[in-house]
């Protein structure tokens, strides 16, 4: 079963390792890939943070496959969008990032005994 120290290596493992074969393909080796790795491991602890694993039932609305398609279509809207601005640029990567290391934690949840609810306890 996925614990904390579970999601925040797959985290790494994912976020850390696509960063640094987006790097690759652009011929620079930077400090972004420890970076977004780090982002990705602060992020994939937020639903645990929102709805906190202490109760056995904790998994509600954050813990969902409708909170977590939010996230998602969040993510793609991020990818789309073409900032102006270079903080706007910063900000765009540290969400998407964020948005990737949320999901991280939903997808290592759904493989547990509980999975993951529809939309959490009405």
């Amino acid at each position: 079963m996925p614990n904390g120290n579970t999601h925040r290596l797959i985290a790494v493992l994912a976020v850390g390792g696509a960063s640094l074969v987006e790097e690759s393909y652009e011929g620079e080796v930077t400090e972004m890939p420890l970076v977004n790795a780090a982002i990705a491991v602060l992020s994939t602890n937020l639903p645990d943070m929102i709805e906190p694993a202490k109760n056995p039932h904790h998994r509600q609305f954050f813990h969902s496959v409708a909170f977590g398609s939010l996230v998602a279509v969040a993510g793609v809207k991020l990818y789309q969008w073409q900032p102006e601005e270079n903080w706007e640029n910063v900000l765009r990567k540290i969400l998407l990032v964020g948005c990737g290391g949320y999901l991280i934690h939903l997808v290592a949840d759904s493989f547990t005994t509980r999975g993951l609810p529809w939309l959490g306890k009405v």
